[in-house]
């Protein structure tokens, strides 16, 4: 059947600004909670430190990877300018006009330009996951440090 290849070809690129679509809204998701978790570690700590003030440095270390772990994630979720999922919808029907006889050429034109907007998604969905692990690596350790406090006043 003529235009298969071009359906099958648009059908791809949509999915794949889909999936980016969901991968960002996952690890915003996933962001939030690394956000959560490193509050509560913090916190913790603080108010330990208030009741056994004997190791300034840890709460220092503490209250360093918590502005690590929190700068990281604001990055992860501020909103993005230069993430786009869909092209306007009235731009398409301006540019597409003269081949809207042609389905197969508007899928192929479609496909063309859906790339274009998942390649420029791409690098920024990339640094944010990079922003992501260091806000988690961070929260790691924040729980070192905690764990490491605890051992000491144990002992």
């Amino acid at each position: 059947m003529p235009g298969e290849l071009e359906l099958l070809a648009y059908e791809t690129a949509l999915r794949t600004l889909d999936r980016q679509d969901h991968l960002l809204q996952e690890l915003r998701a996933r962001t939030g909670v690394l956000l959560a978790a490193s509050s509560l570690a913090v916190s913790l700590m603080g108010q330990i430190s208030f009741d056994h003030s004997q190791f300034p440095g840890l709460l220092m270390a503490t209250v360093a990877v918590f502005v690590v772990a929190v700068t990281a994630g604001i990055y992860v979720l501020v909103p993005r300018r230069d993430l786009s999922f869909s092209p306007s919808a009235s731009a398409i029907y301006e540019r597409l006009y003269g081949v809207r006889n042609s389905i197969p050429e508007v899928h192929r034109q479609l496909v063309y330009e859906l790339d274009d907007y998942r390649s420029r998604n791409h690098k920024a969905i990339r640094n944010l996951t990079r922003g992501c692990q260091v806000s988690g690596i961070a929260l790691a350790l924040e729980i070192a440090v905690l764990a490491t406090w605890a051992t000491v006043n144990i002992i």
